[in-house]
């Protein structure tokens, strides 16, 4: 043993011995320990880099789960209001119309209940989500407020003459003032 430690002493003794053997191996230990070195830190970093992603791609999912769920929430929320907003609608409507069937002549029901039924339709519009088909149109409106004025009061189905004649009846009575009348009259000319 003593032999091999003296050779090696040797060996380092001479510089060109060392040059050309023993330099270039640890030159070669160096990299490969560097090369290793490097590929175990990326592969740190990379697993890093993976954990980093698959972290923000959940507070992505839970963000847009969040949002989803908000939505779907409001939009619940405002369905549920447009049902009880249609509902009260309708009621309203149906009720303006009734009101007219007693009341056939008094030109603001009418009015009235043109303008709940216009309500009513847009209502029904937005409910059915495309806000352009509607059971109730101007068209339907018109025929529910005719339909309730027809025949629902008997005066109305006397023809004009006998109404005036009726009017003048109840004035020549003194049942009626001049003015109360004259105003009575106006109406049934506004009617023809």
């Amino acid at each position: 043993m003593n032999f091999s430690v003296f050779n090696l002493t040797l060996a380092f003794a001479n510089d060109a011995t060392f040059e050309c053997c023993i330099l270039p191996i640890i030159i070669i230990v160096i990299i490969i320990v560097v090369s290793i070195w490097g590929a175990i830190q990326h592969s740190i970093d990379e697993k890093k880099r993976l954990e980093f992603q698959k972290e923000e791609q959940a507070k992505r999912d839970k963000e847009e789960a969040e949002r989803t769920a908000k939505y779907q929430k409001e939009y619940k929320e405002k369905m549920e209001k447009l049902k009880q907003l249609l509902a009260q609608s309708q009621e309203d409507y149906f009720d303006s119309l009734e009101k007219l069937k007693s009341d056939s002549t008094n030109a603001d029901l009418k009015q009235n209940t043109l303008q709940l039924g216009r309500k009513y339709s847009e209502i029904t519009r937005k409910f059915e989500g495309d806000g352009k088909v509607t059971i109730y149109d101007e068209i339907a409106l018109m025929n529910d407020i005719n339909a309730a004025c027809a025949g629902s009061n008997p005066i109305s189905s006397q023809t004009v003459e006998e109404r005036l004649t009726k009017l003048s009846e109840l004035k020549d009575k003194n049942l009626i003032s001049v003015d109360e009348h004259e105003a009575r009259r106006q109406r049934i000319l506004d009617e023809i």
